[in-house]
């Protein structure tokens, strides 16, 4: 018990969490208050499943059970899942500064850990109403595998850090690549304090071969439920040892470059500083180890190397699971593990402060332009929210007027509606935006047929449009028509057909 007193947090760390939690409280307001279903919460909406067992995720299926009183539905919590997302996120975050970097001050603590909450890549994780608390809970338990006191018996050690991966894996697999940087992290540190070389690289691999031995059981306990759903099972396949398998991951690692590019173009001149700010605070790191460090001339050479090539080691492993599926998923949701990455950054400009003290400006310009894209993120879900819900009723209207005549059983979508004004105009400066807010009511979308089918108090199902409804649309007249859509019925199915973009099966 003593070992795990380590862990209580001081009057000096709860001033941390308290800071970090208003931060964050702050940070997602625009969230709670757009208020908009993102993506997958349409579908648990409308039909009430959990079904995240089918993804191979059984934590957070059973979690969502018991949060919603073993109901057969799963309940809307939001925005209670969000907010209690980031008070674990923090305290977790807080425990991991606490074993690091007790020696800061608390300002520079909350500042240095609000970086990682700040991810831009983590935006989407927050807008989930259902799933916010589920993944950024996979976060935790991957900073709680990194806090926990050395001076506890290996054992219980293994046995803790274990239950911790596997949680983190039965809630959301794609944080493995968090785990892995912060392997990676933990071998810095160790390095800059002196540890020895060959005591480094042994924790190293053990903690790399207890993920891998972790995953490979977590694999096959749940490989009967992806087989079952062919969403899953489709991007959960690794590529192939081949030349196919290489030109694939190439392919990947490329498709994450313009999403990442998507931001870092429209915020060109902070990122400038910020890169020249973490140059400045290596070259000092490197300084201070060269002074400090008792290893022979060979071992700082080569531990010199490790500290420079580090960052894009970092980089490269915090895509690492996503770059060799054959089919992953390019949203930036499942590019949570560059949680750690923006954490270090924060960790490298608050060393720079405790050197150079004018540098925390650089510091509070990153966290002012992390808060205004986040109210502006809110502003646009917003906008667009309140576009589409016009739409909506519209075409709710619509298909009650046409079933006074006609039998409509099912719905489609064909074609694409525009976004909001605000979107448009926002997306000609920064097109990260439209990456980040979908459009629902595109081709064959059946998050936008349950969003008109959540306005229907008729049994209706969504289908996909097929090739013999398209040349159904060309060869007659449209039941209901305006500038923004028309609608066919067709076989007791209604076709919506909008105005806008490729219309595709």
């Amino acid at each position: 018990m003593f070992m795990f007193h380590k862990m209580k947090l001081g009057k000096k760390e709860q001033k941390v969490f308290i800071g970090l939690f208003f931060l964050s409280i702050a940070y997602i307001m625009p969230l709670i208050l757009a208020d908009r279903f993102f993506v997958d919460d349409l579908g648990r909406n409308y039909l009430g499943y959990y079904w995240w067992d089918h993804n191979g995720r059984l934590l957070a299926n059973g979690i969502m059970k018991v949060l919603s009183g073993f109901s057969s539905t799963v309940l809307d919590l939001s925005p209670l899942t969000q907010i209690l997302g980031v008070i674990l996120l923090s305290m977790s975050l807080v425990f991991f500064s606490k074993k690091y970097f007790s020696h800061y001050s608390t300002k520079l603590q909350v500042g240095m850990l609000f970086f990682a909450l700040a991810s831009p890549y983590l935006i989407e994780n927050l807008s989930f109403k259902y799933d916010s608390l589920l993944m950024l809970l996979g976060l935790c338990f991957v900073f709680l595998c990194f806090s926990l006191p050395e001076e506890l018996p290996r054992g219980i050690y293994y046995v803790l850090t274990s239950l911790l991966i596997l949680g983190m894996l039965f809630l959301y697999q794609a944080e493995l690549g968090a785990y892995l940087c912060l392997v990676v992290f933990e071998f810095i540190i160790g390095m800059l304090k002196d540890e020895k070389t060959g005591h480094l690289i042994k924790r190293g691999i053990s903690r790399i071969l207890q993920a891998l031995i972790l995953a490979l059981l977590y694999q096959k306990s749940v490989s009967a439920y992806i087989a079952n759903s062919p969403y899953s099972k489709s991007h959960a396949d690794l590529v192939a040892l081949n030349a196919h398998g290489i030109k694939t991951v190439l392919y990947n690692f490329k498709e994450y470059l313009k999403i990442i590019n998507m931001y870092v173009s429209s915020y060109k001149p902070l990122v400038i500083i910020v890169s020249i700010a973490c140059l400045v605070s290596l070259i000092l790191l490197l300084k201070n180890f060269y002074q400090r460090s008792t290893k022979s001339l060979g071992l700082k050479i080569i531990d010199t190397i490790l500290l420079i090539i580090s960052p894009a080691v970092l980089f490269v492993l915090s895509l690492s699971l996503l770059i060799v599926l054959k089919n992953p998923v390019f949203g930036c949701r499942t590019m949570i593990s560059m949680t750690v990455l923006y954490l270090i950054i924060g960790i490298a400009l608050a060393y720079l402060i405790r050197h150079i003290r004018s540098t925390y400006l650089i510091m509070g310009l990153c966290l002012l332009y992390s808060f205004t894209f986040m109210y502006s993120y809110g502003t646009l879900v917003k906008s667009q929210k309140v576009h589409e819900e016009s739409i909506t009723q519209s075409i709710v209207y619509d298909l009650r007027t046409l079933e006074k005549d006609h039998v409509i059983n099912s719905i489609a979508l064909s074609g694409s509606y525009t976004y909001s004004k605000q979107m448009i105009m926002a997306d000609q400066n920064n097109k990260f935006y439209k990456k980040l807010i979908p459009n629902y009511f595109e081709n064959n979308s059946m998050w936008g047929g349950y969003e008109v089918l959540s306005f229907l108090d008729t049994p209706t199902q969504f289908k996909m449009t097929s090739m013999s409804d398209l040349h159904y649309i060309k060869t007659h007249k449209s039941n209901i028509a305006n500038k923004e859509y028309a609608i066919y019925v067709i076989n007791q199915k209604a076709v919506i057909y909008f105005n806008h973009g490729p219309h595709k099966v």
